[in-house]
């Protein structure tokens, strides 16, 4: 979610109406209405359909031709649809099992799928996720989500409460902590990104710094579990000029992809991405952390806001990386997939932020 946006729209609903002309007051009120049906907590959205359960999910695989990005290679892209009321504006994004994602969204859903290259082994599945309570938005507001592979625990971070969730495989609450540090970040600033590492560290990025003006987000390095009280180490995420991470995910070298994101007004709105890669090694406490990018996600890749990202190893020490939009609830915006292929481009050299450099840096 993009607190600029809704500054947008009131520094545009201030300016005098004799100062402009009739067209340009136009302009402005319709791009402040844009701007407003972005915003979180605001209420200018698509009309609200009447409630639908069904499970019928369309995946619909979109031209984009196959493009190199560095070590990533862009695959392929898909549509995705459904009738069912809890679909759509999914901002988190994790492999639950072999073949299988699970994206969750800012408003108490959750939809877990088949990955639409391979044989389904079961179908897709559109239900309710955590609390619920989808009136009260700091109950389901959740915007990251990472999982241990070899326990099946899935901890989900919430925005607007700053609470940090752990359930078990099926989905049950498991313990939860609303970390002081978090609560000290600004409104709607709360958990943007979250990822346990393989040697059982937490990253927990927000996306935006507390301070106006200042383009760096906060940061926090957890020794454990956060769940389990285990203190933080606080650092500052700084990003590429205008961009907010959105989510992160670890690949098998040990280094972390980060999914950034900004967006640019327009009838509609643009969301210009990027992907960008940073080793968790160099993260100290008080200190800044810095991200190399890697991909623009643009040209074959269809643009929309990229906010879910999920990393698949594979056999050989490559993986799959999978990115999802949230479609914002908003008409003129989609529920995307993307594939790309991750493939170190040397692979007898020793990757930087490797489990044992990991471990030495504990």
């Amino acid at each position: 979610m993009e607190p600029g946006v809704a500054r947008f729209a009131a520094r545009s609903a201030a300016v005098p109406a004799a100062a402009v002309s009739a067209a340009r007051r136009w302009r402005l009120l319709a791009l402040a209405g844009v701007a407003l049906g972005l915003a979180p907590g605001t209420f200018v959205r698509s009309p609200k359909p009447p409630e639908n359960r069904s499970q019928v999910l369309t995946v619909e695989r979109l031209a984009a031709a196959p493009r190199q990005f560095g070590e990533f290679r862009f695959l392929a892209a898909w549509r995705l649809t459904s009738a069912n009321s809890r679909f759509g504006g999914y901002s988190a994004l994790v492999v639950p099992g072999e073949g299988r994602l699970l994206a969750i969204n800012d408003a108490g859903g959750m939809l877990e799928m088949p990955m639409p290259d391979r044989p389904a082994a079961a179908p897709a599945r559109i239900a309710g996720f955590g609390p619920r309570d989808p009136d009260n938005k700091a109950m389901v507001d959740s915007e990251a989500a990472t999982r241990d592979p070899l326990t099946g625990m899935l901890w989900v971070a919430y925005e607007s409460s700053g609470m940090i969730v752990r359930y078990d495989r099926a989905f049950l609450w498991r313990g939860y902590v609303f970390p002081a540090e978090i609560g000290r970040w600004p409104k709607n600033g709360g958990p943007e990104g979250m990822l346990r590492l393989r040697d059982g560290r937490f990253i927990v990025l927000s996306e935006r710094d507390p301070k106006r003006g200042v383009a760096s987000s906060p940061g926090l390095l957890f020794p454990g579990d956060p769940v389990d009280k285990a203190q933080p180490a606080k650092f500052t995420f700084e990003p590429p000029a205008g961009y907010r991470p959105t989510d992160l995910a670890e690949l098998p070298d040990g280094r972390v992809a980060i999914l950034l994101r900004t967006w640019k007004l327009g009838l509609p709105v643009r969301f210009p991405s990027k992907l960008a890669v940073a080793d968790p090694a160099e993260i100290r406490a008080g200190g800044v952390w810095r991200a190399q990018v890697v991909a623009d996600l643009f040209g074959p890749i269809p643009s929309d806001n990229y906010e879910g990202i999920a990393i698949d190893p594979e056999p050989g020490g490559g993986a799959t990386v999978w990115i999802v939009s949230d479609d914002n609830t908003a008409s003129f915006q989609r529920t995307l997939l993307l594939k790309f292929s991750w493939n170190p481009g040397a692979p007898t050299q020793k990757a930087r932020g490797s489990p044992a450099r990991l471990s030495a840096n504990r």
